[in-house]
């Protein structure tokens, strides 16, 4: 699964949720893969002040023990774009959602589900393509 940057910024934080555990779940089973993608990396990395760089080096060293996943099919999260408008579906995020949208074809990509606090996007993207919705 493909933990989103709302899920690690609340386990960073110590914030519990059912997405926080279903994450620390997902850590402690070793049979589950827990992946990020480029997008998630650089949105939690990008957070840390240049007067935080223990926390932040602490924080990279534990994203760089993932695998990190990477968009493969551009055309794919255009037409998932393309798709939303034609049905009159407006995404919130940055950009129109350009990023979750990025964020949901890395997912389709590689055949894994998103787990994400923030599931409106996702749910909407979901309505027309093939992303799948982690269950907490």
């Amino acid at each position: 699964m493909i933990v989103d940057t709302c899920v690690w910024i609340d386990y960073f934080n110590g914030n519990k949720t059912a997405q926080t555990d279903r994450l620390q779940a997902a850590l402690r089973d070793e049979s589950e893969e827990v992946f990020i993608c480029d997008i998630i990396y650089l949105e939690i990395l990008s957070g840390f002040r240049l007067s935080h760089q223990k926390k932040f080096e602490q924080v990279k060293s534990f994203l760089d023990s993932f695998e990190i996943l990477e968009l493969e099919n551009r055309l794919s999260a255009v037409n998932i774009i393309r798709r939303l408008r034609d049905k009159g579906i407006t995404l919130k995020g940055f950009q129109n959602g350009l990023l979750d949208v990025m964020i949901a074809q890395t997912a389709i990509d590689n055949s894994q589900n998103i787990l994400s606090s923030n599931m409106g996007d996702f749910f909407k993207i979901s309505t027309v393509s093939d992303l799948a919705i982690e269950e907490e």
